[in-house]
């Protein structure tokens, strides 16, 4: 009796201790991953009591998959507040030697790449406004994407073909620029940007005016090009 008593107590003593450990271990993701889900806590709790019960052992296959995964994988996948939960398990050796350089190596293609995407935004975001000055409407019609939409201060939505017409036949006259910040968010193959810039113009039968413009802009990348797809206009 006296033994049975023993054992029993000794039971329950292991169960609060493995009942503070599991709340100490959810604690401690909770304040790693925010957005954690009871899904992850389950797979990682099974994971981590039951091991990995997928293991592959064709390390070309592994290479291949793991490859194909970075291959598809953005920039902001990569950044380390990033929360994408994927659950893999590779000795540590191997990880250093072969997987850890792939993943540095994509880090900074990938961040290149996005400095290249805004160093071409911003060119474009300029080369527009040059060629709204000009009445260039062939230049125009490359950098607007098909289907593309004006959101003018007044909320009137404006097709592209309009607003191109009414460049052409001096409607909407634009004699100079000067651009004071232009910020751009690249994600993959679509940005949004902002520029503020100072336009010399004269539109819809008004005197000719310099208008602090800011326009919000969404753009899409197209076989290599960027073109804008929306841009709403205001004042700043």
């Amino acid at each position: 009796m006296k033994k049975i008593a023993l054992i029993t107590i000794s039971l329950l003593c292991s169960i609060v201790i493995l009942a503070q450990g599991v709340k100490g271990f959810v604690n401690k993701q909770l304040q790693t991953y925010p957005q954690l889900r009871l899904l992850d806590l389950y797979k990682s709790c099974f994971q981590d009591y039951m091991g990995a019960e997928h293991l592959v052992s064709d390390r070309q296959r592994v290479k291949a998959y793991l490859n194909e995964e970075l291959s598809t994988t953005t920039l902001d996948d990569l950044m380390p507040e990033a929360y994408h939960p994927h659950y893999r398990i590779v000795e540590r050796g191997i990880f250093e030697r072969e997987l850890k350089p792939l993943i540095e190596h994509k880090y900074l293609q990938n961040k290149n790449n996005d400095m290249d995407d805004k160093k071409q935004i911003e060119q474009l975001y300029k080369q527009m406004y040059q060629a709204m000055i000009a009445k260039d409407i062939a230049t125009l019609n490359t950098i607007l994407a098909e289907g593309s939409v004006l959101i003018h201060m007044t909320g009137t939505k404006q097709p592209k073909k309009q607003y191109l017409h009414e460049i052409e036949n001096g409607t909407l006259n634009y004699y100079s620029v000067e651009d004071d910040e232009i910020s751009i968010t690249v994600n993959g193959t679509t940005a949004e940007m902002t520029g503020r810039s100072r336009v010399n113009a004269a539109v819809y039968g008004g005197g000719r005016h310099t208008w602090r413009l800011q326009m919000k802009s969404k753009l899409a990348k197209n076989d290599g090009c960027w073109q804008f797809v929306e841009s709403k206009a205001s004042t700043y």
